[in-house]
């Protein structure tokens, strides 16, 4: 007797397990495990008392959690594939349309209602507050993100040891450094970063229109880390305290929104504009400019060494990011057919469809397949949820329960 639903004798249990576990997975999915990549259908087959990558949503943090069921649900040959925007092959998951994936948020959405567009998770990097206050600083700065989501900094030879502590700062995301040729016979310093779900996020509202824009609410995100990246990389010093930020790159619009941030923090100051091109300096009044000198020295010196101030850079420590969830794009969801493959013994292909399988995962009832989409399990029920725990002590029970074929009584 389970949720006010009593079953004599065991009949109707395989037609409700039937009916409850349809969502399921093609055998050749791999399947991340504490003993490596699998393919399912071994791990069902063999019964394999793995461990599973699984996600914690109430703990917020990825665990290794027990494989309590192995479910071999028969043939099917139609399934939904889907790709990701940074996929490596044409499909990053196979289900069946009413196999549930995970969202960011902990919410289930069956296979065939996903679109491209929409987001499902995986593991991977999640910057910390002051690695995200960098990326502000230097997208504000003289920080660029490609098309594909890859932060790209360029700075002079002179400022190598502030571009190197950027490099640790970041390294998370798989920096590479190279010698450019800058202007006038120089060479300068080129950073780029590997490609990031973030980022990807940032590329799209930074760059709305291809072109980089501030988004109307970047600025109040803005915090003293990443006002000094961004003083360091545009700003200058005039008589060691007159402080400005050139803006050469904002239309007035966004120039409105600098002036708005700062005066609406007590930082008053105003805009020059150059005639031959329309680029734009903010420049701080002398009291505001001690007041910006003292917010950030904990981050940055001024030099004041000759009429121009130089500024360097303090090294300080950051927090670093850890391993959680994060959202990724779907690129394309389009149904299939899936036949058997090859078999061993014979060298022709199989017209069998595909057969399908799943997995219950004890406590989070999640798992990772190769890819590293987190999808469900076939576990959520409370009849399946006490077989399977069954199984674990007498492995029989299941098979006494789903001897009827018959509906339920």
């Amino acid at each position: 007797n389970q949720g006010n639903a009593t079953f004599h004798n065991g009949a109707g249990i395989e037609w409700l397990t039937g009916t409850l576990n349809q969502a399921c997975l093609p055998g050749t999915t791999g399947i991340i495990t504490d003993q490596g990549a699998l393919r399912l259908k071994d791990i069902v087959r063999k019964r394999l008392p793995v461990r599973v990558k699984s996600y914690s949503f109430e703990r917020q943090q990825w665990e290794w959690q027990p494989v309590i069921g192995w479910h071999d649900h028969g043939p099917e040959e139609q399934y939904y594939a889907l790709a990701l925007v940074d996929r490596t092959s044409w499909r990053d998951l196979t289900a069946t349309a009413n196999h549930l994936i995970m969202q960011p948020d902990g919410t289930k959405v069956p296979m065939a209602s996903l679109r491209a567009g929409d987001r499902v998770c995986r593991p991977g990097f999640v910057p910390s507050g002051d690695q995200q206050q960098l990326v502000l600083g230097l997208l504000l700065g003289d920080g660029s993100i490609d098309k594909h989501g890859r932060l790209q900094i360029t700075h002079g030879r002179n400022q190598r040891d502030y571009l190197e502590w950027i490099v640790d700062a970041l390294k998370e995301f798989g920096p590479t450094v190279r010698q450019v040729q800058g202007g006038y016979g120089t060479w300068c310093w080129d950073v780029r970063f590997q490609a990031h779900p973030w980022m990807r996020e940032l590329r799209r509202t930074w760059y709305p229109d291809g072109k980089k824009r501030i988004p109307s609410d970047a600025l109040s995100q803005l915090r003293t880390l990443g006002l000094a990246i961004w003083i360091m990389d545009d700003g200058s010093f005039r008589d060691g305290y007159y402080c400005c930020i050139a803006t050469d790159a904002l239309d007035e619009s966004q120039r409105h929104l600098v002036e708005q941030y700062f005066t609406s923090r007590g930082l008053d100051g105003g805009f020059s504009i150059r005639k031959k091109n329309g680029h734009g300096t903010w420049h701080f009044i002398a009291k505001s400019s001690r007041t910006v000198m003292e917010i950030i020295a904990d981050y940055l010196e001024v030099l004041d060494e000759s009429l121009i101030g130089r500024k360097r850079w303090r090294h300080p420590t950051i927090q670093h990011g850890k391993e959680g969830i994060v959202a990724v794009e779907i690129g394309s969801v389009l149904p299939v057919t899936l036949r058997g493959r090859t078999t061993r013994n014979h060298g022709f292909r199989s017209d069998k469809p595909e057969r399908r399988y799943d997995l219950t995962v004890a406590e989070n009832h999640n798992y990772c397949v190769g890819s590293g989409i987190l999808v469900s399990n076939s576990g959520g029920h409370p009849v399946l949820a006490i077989l399977d725990e069954a199984d674990m002590v007498d492995p029989p029970v299941r098979q006494r329960f789903m001897k009827t074929p018959s509906g339920p009584s």
